[in-house]
């Protein structure tokens, strides 16, 4: 996750030296920012759906079916 953040993170304070945006996000960025910030990204960021919709061929009846979440939870449940 760290080095997901390093790659997605451009600046900090204005700063946009890659070497300081890497100690930062090592050194300085605290879990519970890190948490809200991987929040916001999960949030705004574009994403894809993976859910399928299906309709039964006996009764017509619709449904969305469960989506399987490919994110950091998906091989890490309690990230």
């Amino acid at each position: 996750m760290t080095t997901r953040l390093k790659r997605l993170i451009v600046s900090v304070d204005g700063n946009y030296d890659r070497n300081y945006i890497s100690s930062f996000v090592q050194n300085e960025l605290f879990a519970i920012d890190s948490r809200a910030l991987r929040a916001y990204i999960k949030d705004s960021g574009p994403d894809m759906k993976f859910t399928i919709n299906f309709q039964c061929t006996e009764c017509g009846h619709e449904e969305e079916a469960l989506a399987l979440p490919m994110g950091v939870s998906f091989f890490w449940p309690d990230a």
